[in-house]
């Protein structure tokens, strides 16, 4: 019986919903760019949009990256505290590193008060879901991708 490792000098990072990505021709200190290789689990061509704790957006198509799409100063400099488009609330989000405030999981407080539920706030060109005081998940409404299933039904 084979057993296959991974490599350890490939590239690894996670997305705000938490999926493993794996770049296997980069090493682990680099930075991944266009047109690199891209892996996602088990599938060696993926085609999907993630969203990335610094807020960006990376596109790959047949496990190829394709595209980087940066986020806007605005939400860079305001990413811990805004006032929510949609809903008109004051949001704040609590990370330990301010690049990556828009991470799934990251506490989150609504009007000042913690343990909130939002099921929706919209922050420049990312769509923020908020349930319990905690990002459940988040999209990017320019791409309209949504990489997870967001709300589960009660029973």
């Amino acid at each position: 019986m084979k057993i296959l490792r991974n490599n350890p000098q490939m590239k690894m990072v996670v997305d705000c919903n938490g999926q493993e990505i794996t770049f296997p021709e980069i090493e682990a200190g680099d930075a991944y760019d266009v047109g690199d290789k891209v892996e996602l689990e088990n599938d060696k061509s993926p085609t999907f949009e993630s969203v990335m704790p610094d807020g960006s957006t990376i596109v790959v198509k047949d496990g190829v990256l394709v595209k980087i799409i940066e986020d806007t100063e605005e939400i860079a400099a305001a990413a811990k505290a805004f006032v929510c488009k949609r809903t008109g609330k004051s949001i704040q989000i609590f990370s330990e590193d301010p690049k990556a405030a828009f991470k799934v999981g990251n506490k989150v407080t609504v009007d000042g008060k913690e343990g909130m539920s939002l099921v929706q706030c919209q922050k420049g060109d990312l769509m923020i879901y908020v349930t319990k005081g905690k990002i459940r998940a988040i999209k990017n409404v320019t791409t309209k991708t949504v990489t997870r299933s967001i709300f589960k039904k009660n029973r």
